[in-house]
């Protein structure tokens, strides 16, 4: 899957390019198809198209899609830390959970994320080109379904994970036009905010789980460990299954680089 989107990507590239080369009386140099660089080492695809719409202003659109990746492999034996919590991922498709030693066989991420901006470049002699500064929209959705794990009597868990982050601000950056057609894009800084909700379920069929005890647990985790807020968090128990629901605020922080062409 990797592979033929990768693919597709360079055959789009290399079809523009081709007809920009071909044709150039067709194209008035005020469009601009882009690719992210830094969202491939991450193993995103991340397109993005900019079009002129005067001199000193353009607006920007971007569709990114999070390729399949097992977090197993991904996470194993790293650590993290956010506010007073520390989070060690050695064995991370090992833990135990209220007694129960569960092994999960692979994790894997998906989901999408668009981005929208409107730019304004200082210098309006040259369409496309110079610094330019940016108000910005985001919007990612990714998930974790059908996480399968099993515990040492055999009983097993099914859980879904899902993370809705929308958010905006403001970046800078600096566009460059190379040999007529080839455009480099450095985002150098961006700063914002960003609502994340982030949704988690899980059911099993061992008979002895007690969710009430679970959910007391979870409250107590969220409420002293990580200093939540009553109307941050929501937790309940329905047919079976234990739901979990966060809301809280956080940082935006972009910066990057992206390689297209100008036609």
């Amino acid at each position: 899957m990797k592979k033929n989107l990768i693919i597709i990507c360079i055959l789009c590239y290399a079809s523009v390019v081709s007809l920009a080369q071909q044709y150039p009386k067709l194209f008035d140099d005020r469009n601009a198809i882009k690719l992210s660089v830094n969202s491939l080492v991450l193993s995103n695809i991340h397109i993005k198209y900019e079009r002129a719409l005067h001199p000193n202003f353009s607006f920007q659109l971007s569709l990114g899609k999070y390729l399949p990746v097992d977090l197993v492999k991904r996470l194993s034996d790293r650590q993290f830390n956010w506010r007073s919590y520390e989070l060690d991922l050695e064995n991370f498709n090992e833990l135990e959970f209220y007694g129960n030693y569960l092994t999960i066989p692979e994790i894997t991420l998906n989901g999408y994320y668009t981005q929208g901006e409107i730019r304004w470049y200082p210098n309006r002699k040259k369409t496309l080109r110079g610094f330019y500064f940016a108000p910005f929209y985001t919007y990612h959705m990714a998930s974790l379904t059908n996480v399968e794990a099993f515990d040492s009597e055999g009983y097993f868990y099914n859980g879904n994970v899902s993370v809705l982050y929308a958010g905006g601000g403001l970046q800078a950056g600096i566009q460059w036009l190379v040999k007529k057609w080839l455009i480099i894009d450095f985002n150098f800084l961006g700063i914002g905010a960003a609502r994340v909700n982030n949704k988690v379920s899980y059911s099993t069929d061992n008979p002895y789980v007690n969710y009430e005890t679970q959910i007391e647990d979870f409250e107590n985790f969220v409420t002293n460990e990580l200093n939540f807020k009553k109307q941050q968090y929501n937790i309940s128990v329905s047919e079976n299954q234990l739901n979990y629901q966060l809301n809280l605020r956080a940082p935006v922080l972009r910066s990057g680089v992206s390689v297209g062409v100008v036609f």
